[in-house]
Parts: structure tokens; sequence; C-alpha cells
């Protein structure tokens, strides 16, 4: 479980790889909407300017499988944070720290609860991993040390989904989860103005995006994320079939006074039934739910390479 939040604070990173195609129609967006989508994605836009930011905040995501022979139940609550270093409009190197407690729930007769910690940091196009704060059974079979997830045999069998263009993407990445632009928002509407609890003064947005447009291109990673694969559920009918019933809801807080993303709350949500020849029907059920803060921009932070096996 702790891969697939992995690959989710990861899916909050990256871009959207956008089609040639807009996702509505038209006539479906006024003029001020557009306007409107146009100055939230500058936001976004705007934080690849910075040197460095701070991302900090919560997630929570419930995955559920139920059908006539059993019943799965997951959830992982995360409090997390980032640190970035921009350059060039890419991030340059990453620290992530998260504190999580994940239960699984398997009917008949199987119910597990793991508290644990983990960072990982990207430095040089490599990417490290240390999960630390294991329960004592756990932590027997699995070291606390610092392993390479770049290298074959540096990581648990476990991890594996996570190695390779997981990491390579996030090397290569344009934007810091961009995904409200023209192109995947249906609709928007601006809320009365806020204040933030740190004084900050804010312009509120409500946000619905197409998340077929807006996470095109990502679709295997979001399989994999969601367990899909393990249950046999191929690349195409997941993009064809199950990511169209998903809902993708966000409200975004933008800085009056620097037009910087202050805050954002996102929401996605998929009710679908699985069919699949390896396995009987089920029906399936996804709820992630983040808020994510975004502080000290343009602060000296320092991102080394740890020494692996401290």
């Amino acid at each position: 479980m702790t891969y697939r939040l992995m690959l989710v604070l990861l899916l909050m990173l990256m871009p959207p790889v956008m089609p040639s195609t807009l996702a509505q129609d038209d006539d479906a967006l006024t003029d001020e909407d557009l306007e409107l989508i146009a100055y939230v994605s500058d936001s976004f836009t705007n934080l690849l300017q910075m040197s460095s930011v701070t991302i900090e905040g919560s997630l929570n995501f419930l995955t559920e499988f139920q059908s006539d022979e059993q019943s799965i139940l997951q959830s992982v609550d995360s409090e997390l944070m980032y640190n970035l270093l921009l350059e060039d409009a890419r991030i340059l190197a990453l620290q992530m720290t998260s504190v999580q407690e994940a239960e699984s729930r398997v009917e008949p007769g199987l119910d597990t609860t793991l508290n644990l910690s983990m960072e990982l940091r990207f430095v040089d196009g490599v990417s490290y991993l240390r999960i630390y704060d294991l329960p004592l059974l756990l932590a027997i079979f699995l070291s606390d040390d610092w392993i390479n997830l770049n290298e074959d045999d540096g990581y648990p069998p476990e991890l594996e989904v996570f190695s390779s263009e997981q990491l390579d993407f996030l090397a290569s990445i344009g934007g810091l989860g961009n995904y409200y632009t023209e192109r995947t928002v249906t609709s928007i509407e601006e809320r009365p103005e806020e204040t933030l609890e740190d004084g900050t003064t804010t312009r509120v947005f409500s946000v619905e995006v197409d998340p077929t447009q807006a996470f095109s291109g990502l679709e295997e990673t979001l399989r994999i994320t969601l367990g899909l694969s393990e249950y046999s559920v191929g690349p195409v009918r997941f993009k064809y079939v199950i990511l169209p019933t998903m809902t993708f809801n966000a409200v975004i807080w933008v800085d009056s006074a620097t037009d910087l993303v202050a805050q954002v709350q996102v929401e996605w949500e998929i009710d679908s039934e699985l069919e699949s020849v390896d396995a009987p029907p089920a029906d399936f059920h996804f709820v992630l739910s983040a808020i994510l803060a975004y502080t000290d921009f343009n602060e000296e932070v320092e991102i080394i390479a740890p020494d692996l096996g401290e």
C-alpha cells in the first residue's frame, strides 16, 4: 500500500500531457470562464518561476472492492511535506516526508493497521527512499536504511512498480500538478474572497475537471496506483470504461497579492463495476481527498543525496 501512496503523491506533482482537443464543446465555457481558468492556470505556472517552494498538507485515500465472494477495503491517511528546488521550470531536486496510517480489511477474516514514516529524495536524477518508524514485526524484514530506487536490486519487491518510468518522468516534470487549463476544466466558479490562517488574502475558485483530459498520458500510472492491475483490469478497459466514471473536483485559493497558488483542496472519486476473465465481477469504489498549502517561495533549501546505509 505504501507504493500506491507514493504514486498518488507523484500524480499530485505530475503535469497532464495535454491532448490536441478541448475537454468540452466550444460553447460550454463563457469568455469570463476562460479568463478565470487562465488566471488559475497561471497561478500554477508562476510557481515554476520560483527557485524553491514548500508544499505541505494531508492526503487521504480509500479503495474498496466488493464481490459476491470477498470484500477488500484499503485506506491511507497521510500528513506530508514536499521541499522542491526548481530550475528552468523543472524540478531540480525534491525531498518528501510523510507520516501515514494505513488500514486494510479483507472479509472474511483479516484486518491490519500499519503506521510508518517515509522520506523520498530526488537528487541529480536519482531517487532515494527510507521507510522508518516501522512496527517491530515489519522492521525485522524491512530495513529503515536509505535505498537507491534507481538500482534494479535496490528496493523491496513490493516497490518494484515505483521504479524506472515513474522516476524518470519525475525528472522531466514540466509543472506542479496544473490540471486546471482550458483543455481540462469543464466548469469554474469564483467564490467570495477568503483570508487564510496565515493572513493571506485569496481569490477562491471551485473547479470541475474532466479526468479523461487531465490524466491523458498518465492513465497507466493511475491504473497501477488504484491497484486495478492486480484485478486484471487492462489499460484499454481502464482508459475507456473506468476512467470516464471518475469525478475530479477542486477548490483553489490564489494569493491576491502575488497571483501564486496558496492552497488547493482536491477530491477524486470513482464508482465502477469491474469485469475480468480472471476474477469475479466486483464493484469498485475509490476516493482521494487532499488539501495542500504552498509556502516558503524562493527560500534557501538544501537537498542532498543521503549516505546509503545510514
